[in-house]
């Protein structure tokens, strides 16, 4: 048996054992929506606009890296192996790694310009920091000319269905609901 075939196989034999956990026995409503999902539906959760990781580019080879990941090890190195860090910088770096997640985009820009990181690869320059959309993007309709994309996460399919939810549900609330199936990113 190959290793896919035994994954699905396993997963085939799991699923009733998870459906029945966390659907039945919670008493939780099942939605199973579309994997395309409007572009209507992705601009109101900020998606379009929100659903990025801030990347730069070796200006050279133009191979791609995410901008966090590279600030990230760069301050991890120096904190575990340069033992010349005076106490000052070493704070600098940790506070850096605090906040990393919060940085707009010239922040962290900034601090890759001011630590001097390279590519890891090459150690070519790189470029400034820029958003790439993680969501897979598609054009939808008879036209062709509505913009949808693969959905990055099953929770939109419930948020779309809210009204028939509540109404299955007798129009009461709180009531849980399962989405179940899969998502699509574009990540690297």
């Amino acid at each position: 048996m190959t290793p896919s075939r035994a994954i699905c196989f396993g997963k085939m034999l799991i699923s009733p054992f998870l459906f029945q956990h966390f659907v039945l026995e919670e008493n939780m409503l099942e939605v199973d929506c579309p994997c395309v999902t409007p572009e209507v539906v992705l601009k109101a959760s900020g998606h379009v606009e929100k659903f990025t990781d801030l990347m730069v580019k070796d200006e050279k080879t133009g191979t791609c890296y995410r901008a966090d990941h590279l600030l990230k090890d760069f301050c991890k190195d120096k904190l575990e192996k340069d033992l010349t860090l005076s106490p000052e910088t070493a704070a600098e770096f940790k506070r850096v790694l605090a906040v990393l997640d919060d940085l707009s985009t010239e922040e962290l820009g900034a601090k890759i310009k001011e630590y001097g990181i390279v590519a890891p690869d090459t150690k070519n320059p790189l470029s400034a920091p820029y958003p790439f959309n993680l969501m897979f993007q598609t054009s939808i309709g008879p036209t062709g000319l509505s913009v949808g994309y693969m959905r990055p996460e099953t929770a939109q399919g419930i948020f779309v269905n809210f009204k028939d939810l509540y109404y299955y549900n007798g129009q009461k609330l709180p009531f849980a609901a399962a989405q179940i199936g899969q998502a699509f990113r574009n990540e690297c």
